[in-house]
């Protein structure tokens, strides 16, 4: 198994929690996810104090809910009992260390979940301790992320937009049709983004063939290296839109689900005449078909990177990234299809 990272966390805080998994420790820090233990996920990990015996490195999510928790304080016990252990301590948003009482005794040793240098420092510890190293940039890039859906959650939450009951008395008609219209637009951004690049893609996967072809076809001036340079050429280009179907995955998903909360809030609005109700449902059609759509766009181009081959490392490593994130994508027009169904049923 290697060495491990145990995360002591309650339930509660599971989507954070999730996105520092993805994006810091997998993604960003290149750790496989069967070496991370998390205590709040019982149906895919043994959770014991054995666990934490063994573990090489000890992360805390602290919440407001945290020590309330007479798991997670078990948890930290046995693993400050370990004068060996690394340990981190991460505090979530809306919370300080003046704030959670005795917990204060370890300011020295806590970061802010949202802090650049904080999440650095992470990073540093964790590729000396696995002695692993990763792109500086890779690295950047999926911690800039994190900060940004971290402080996205933050604010939505304080101001009850993204919360499965929004506060209506808080905006007028104007307000949230302008936010309905707004996050719309967002949404259709990214599924231009992703559909120009799926066919960008596909016209430098043909690019490629072509090269490799020229190349085969005339075996006394065949050369290895040339073979390689095609497909480092095709491995950088498969990591830029990989990059891109991870971000705007991220970003549709949010936006869409703003879209759809503040449509069903015009729809339940009793100042709404019942004609533009109906129009807004034939909006929410268009929608609805515009992700089914993308999704089978992207089931295509799924199947086609299949056919790809792969005989380069670096080409292979960015494939399989690219397969990923299609697959998350997918998950993500599954999501949004199921939020446009519910709007068009209010």
């Amino acid at each position: 198994m290697g060495k491990s990272v145990y995360i002591s966390h309650t339930s509660q805080d599971q989507r954070i929690v999730s996105l520092f998994v993805d994006l810091l420790l997998c993604k960003g820090s290149g750790i496989r996810r069967e070496n991370i233990i998390c205590s709040a996920q019982t149906l895919q990990y043994l959770v014991s104090v054995e666990s934490i015996k063994s573990c090489d490195l000890f992360i805390m999510m602290v919440s407001e809910q945290y020590r309330a928790n007479d798991i997670c304080l078990n948890e930290m016990g046995a693993a400050w009992a370990r004068e060996d252990l690394s340990r981190i301590v991460l505090l979530l948003p809306g919370v300080t260390f003046d704030e959670i009482g005795w917990l204060r005794d370890l300011r020295k040793k806590g970061i802010q979940c949202a802090d650049d240098t904080g999440l650095d420092s992470i990073h540093d510890l964790i590729m000396g301790l696995f002695e692993m190293r990763t792109q500086t940039a890779m690295w950047n890039y999926y911690k800039s992320l994190f900060i940004q859906q971290v402080t996205a959650n933050s604010e939505t939450r304080s101001s009850g937009v993204a919360q499965d009951v929004l506060c209506e008395e808080e905006f007028d008609l104007l307000d949230i049709r302008e936010q309905f219209d707004r996050y719309s637009e967002e949404s259709n951004k990214c599924l231009r983004v992703l559909s120009n690049s799926t066919k960008q893609y596909g016209e430098r996967m043909r690019q490629m063939t072509s090269e490799l072809n020229s190349i085969s076809s005339n075996p006394k001036r065949f050369r290895p290296e040339q073979i390689r340079e095609v497909f480092l050429k095709g491995a950088r280009a498969t990591d830029e839109v990989a990059e891109i179907f991870e971000h705007n995955a991220i970003q549709l998903r949010a936006n869409f689900g703003k879209t759809m909360k503040f449509g069903i809030m015009l729809q339940r609005s009793e100042s709404v005449p019942d004609d533009v109700k109906d129009m807004n449902r034939e909006e929410g059609l268009k929608m609805v078909n515009a992700m089914m759509e993308a999704r089978e766009e992207l089931k295509g181009f799924r199947q086609q990177l299949n056919q790809v081959i792969d005989i380069d490392k670096s080409f292979k490593n960015a494939k399989n990234r690219l397969k990923a994130a299609s697959d998350k994508l997918l998950e993500v027009f599954s999501f949004c299809i199921n939020q446009a169904m519910e709007f068009q049923m209010s």
